[in-house]
């Protein structure tokens, strides 16, 4: 409502002794967006949301493309052993057309995600609670 609205503003507007010359919003959608860029005197530089080949979110990529803000993608693995995952989601390490690509070009699930990601111009947070599955991504 219009109290959140007036506390993104009052937030965003802040002038943090001078020092703020750049911000980014994180699960913002275009509408919320379009608000901030009504009423911000910092412009947004980067939007942070769930983003994968399941959840692409193009219509918000190509909205944070044509406002010069950089995308950058977290949980670009589908967040695998997530307690909120639901029983018919399919896991994207698993998933028969990634294990393909991955075959293909002899690398892992986990790197053809990320990849897809790069491929876009997005910037990337992958996670893994696997030592050996942060190394290889």
């Amino acid at each position: 409502g219009s109290v959140r609205k007036n506390q993104i503003s009052s937030g965003i507007n802040a002038e943090y002794g001078g020092k703020c010359k750049n911000i980014g919003l994180s699960n913002f959608n275009i509408a919320q967006i379009e608000e901030v860029l009504k009423t911000a005197k910092i412009k947004p530089a980067n939007l942070q949301v769930e983003s994968h080949p399941h959840l692409p979110n193009l219509e918000l990529l190509e909205f944070c493309k044509s406002n010069d803000m950089s995308f950058v993608a977290y949980s670009p693995l589908a967040n695998p052993g997530s307690m909120f995952r639901k029983e018919d989601q399919v896991d994207l390490l698993h998933d028969v057309d990634v294990l393909k690509i991955a075959e293909k070009h002899g690398k892992s699930a986990g790197q053809v995600l990320i990849r897809y990601q790069i491929d876009k111009g997005n910037g990337v947070v992958p996670k893994s609670a696997s030592p050996a599955r942060i190394e290889q991504n």
